[in-house]
């Protein structure tokens, strides 16, 4: 089942220069379709090129990543996100949150499957069939 579909799947992500640091803050997100990936690229990108105050975009930065971020861990006792993180990383967990989020879900998976012993193939042999064509219309 695509990751997605699954109401309970979620991608533990962090910044990159804490994935090393064993009481990381991490922040659970809801898995990225490559629908909803391309339309927050371009909502963030809308965002970056706003001309309102910086407390209204703030604010829509805001709303957006409270859709996706759905808890964290290892942030003491906040209770908001604005709790958690500075300026500078609140911009740039909403710039790319995409990006860790496919990174936490390519991890995610790795863990999932089972180790091969040293000599085993890399693939299965599959006999060869014939591949199938559509008719022409």
């Amino acid at each position: 089942m695509p990751i997605a579909f699954d109401p309970d799947a979620r991608l533990w992500i962090c910044f990159p220069d804490d994935r090393d640091k064993p009481n990381r803050v991490e922040f659970a997100v809801k898995p990225f379709t490559m629908r909803t990936a391309q339309r927050w690229r371009e909502r963030m990108r809308e965002l970056a090129e706003d001309k309102r105050p910086d407390d209204q975009i703030r604010a829509d930065v805001l709303a957006e990543l409270g859709k996706v971020i759905v808890g964290w861990r290892n942030a003491g006792d906040a209770a908001d996100i604005e709790d958690i993180l500075t300026d500078a990383e609140f911009y740039q967990l909403a710039w790319a949150i995409v990006d860790w989020a496919s990174v936490a879900e390519s991890d995610l998976k790795k863990s999932a499957l089972p180790l091969r012993s040293a000599g085993a193939a890399s693939a299965e042999t599959a006999p060869a069939e014939p591949a199938a064509t559509s008719p022409a219309s």
